[in-house]
């Protein structure tokens, strides 16, 4: 049997796998290229904590992280945490913004929206 290159570049399988291969590639980079969105649930922790001192916080926010598609998927979802220091506050009820630095996220990855907005807490003196 002699198959000739004409007749195995245009039979319907070689075609196939051809337009597979190239649409793969397509997405795998149209992907990369455009920024992702991802919404996570993250616990509220406090360090630097006396313990004289009793804080009134919600235990979990909801954060909407904006970067690359490749840097969010990198990310490790169950070790990340808003992280508060206990000796920059005063005590009574107090607002907290939560930022980048607080979720210590790397310069590629932004906090586009929290929710709440503004992170309403507060912080008692106890006595022992």
């Amino acid at each position: 049997m002699n198959i000739s290159i004409k007749a195995a570049l245009v039979s319907t399988r070689f075609l196939k796998v051809s337009a597979l291969i190239i649409g793969y590639s397509l997405w795998s980079f149209v992907g990369e290229a455009f920024p992702a969105t991802l919404w996570l649930s993250v616990p509220l922790c406090f360090y630097n904590q006396t313990a004289t001192i009793k804080i009134d916080a919600p235990e979990k926010l909801w954060v909407k992280l904006h970067g690359k598609r490749s840097y969010l998927h990198r990310l490790d979802n169950h070790t990340l945490a808003a992280h508060i220091n206990a000796q920059e506050l005063h005590v009574g009820p107090q607002n907290y913004t939560i930022t980048a630095k607080s979720l210590l996220l790397p310069s590629t990855i932004t906090v586009s929206e929290t929710i709440p907005h503004t992170l309403l807490f507060t912080l008692s003196q106890e006595s022992i």
